[in-house]
């Protein structure tokens, strides 16, 4: 059978994804732990969502549900309406760690996930050279990771990604081991790419200000066994830089987001917090 090939326009636009009450629990040493209870989010076309929480409140574990790699003990993944729980192929994943192969140059990196896919690799270096200057990597080609900055091995991962031509890109937690300024512009440069792409994405991220900047709306998980405890719509104006940061919009979005982190309870108690919606027992509430 012949697999279906990337193609340029698949670079453009995305899926909507709806996660429906997904649950989680892994069996420990004789014993039951819950990880996730009831996991409800949802992203239309195009969208650009983040999911926060506590270190070890299972955000990892939902984002290998998506991509296939852990099998969900309840509910259910659709994409475009359709349910796709356990199948991978709408989804491209970037772990953490840039998981560069250090004997690959920059192009033979960013062709491999088309090659594991079973495209022959002049095929998928057509697909890659126009994308080199896009992602800042021109000159670069050639090189091998170890000559690279910890930022533009970012970029040859994430364009590794992206290539694959997949509908929703799943970017866990990519710039967490960075410096704060080489983080910064990465996250501005993320957010212009994703201005002209339009792909469907799904970030795990533990900065709120990175959140903030890159979201149309950030849902918030509570701690082990995690359910959704706030979901936050990011009013701010797009295309988003620097500025944005210091507006007082800005500040309290931020004070939303961290009040719940630190204290669901407290936040469930206020009256109004803006443009969140408060979670109770997993669903909406009003």
């Amino acid at each position: 059978m012949t697999k279906s090939r990337a193609t340029p326009s698949q670079f453009h636009g995305g899926a909507a994804i709806e996660v429906i009450d997904v649950s989680k629990t892994f069996q420990r040493r004789g014993e039951h732990l819950a990880v996730l209870d009831r996991i409800s989010l949802e992203a239309a076309a195009g969208e650009f969502i983040s999911i926060i929480g506590p270190s070890g409140c299972g955000k990892s574990t939902l984002f290998n549900i998506l991509a296939g790699l852990e099998s969900a003990d309840g509910g259910k993944v659709e994409v475009n309406g359709a349910v796709a729980t356990g199948a991978s192929e709408h989804f491209a994943y970037k772990p953490q760690k840039d998981l560069l192969f250090p004997w690959r140059r920059v192009l033979d990196n960013a062709t491999l996930g088309l090659e594991v896919q079973g495209m022959k690799k002049k095929d998928a270096r057509q697909l890659v050279e126009p994308l080199i200057e896009k992602f800042g990597l021109t000159g670069f080609e050639h090189c091998y990771p170890y000559e690279l900055s910890g930022g533009m091995r970012q970029r040859v991962a994430l364009l590794r990604t992206v290539v694959q031509g997949r509908q929703i890109v799943l970017l866990d937690e990519p710039f967490g081991a960075l410096d704060y300024l080489t983080r910064t512009d990465l996250q501005l440069w993320l957010s212009s790419m994703w201005e002209q792409f339009h792909w469907t994405v799904v970030l795990v991220t533990h900065d709120v200000p990175e959140a903030l900047l890159l979201s149309d709306r950030v849902y918030v998980l509570g701690n082990r066994p995690a359910s959704v405890c706030c979901v936050l719509d990011v009013d701010l104006p797009r295309p988003r830089g620097l500025e944005c940061i210091g507006t007082p919009r800005f500040a309290e979005l931020e004070e939303v987001l961290l009040t719940n982190l630190r204290d669901p309870e407290r936040a469930n108690r206020s009256s109004s917090i803006g443009s969140a919606h408060l979670i109770g027992d997993g669903r909406v509430d009003g």
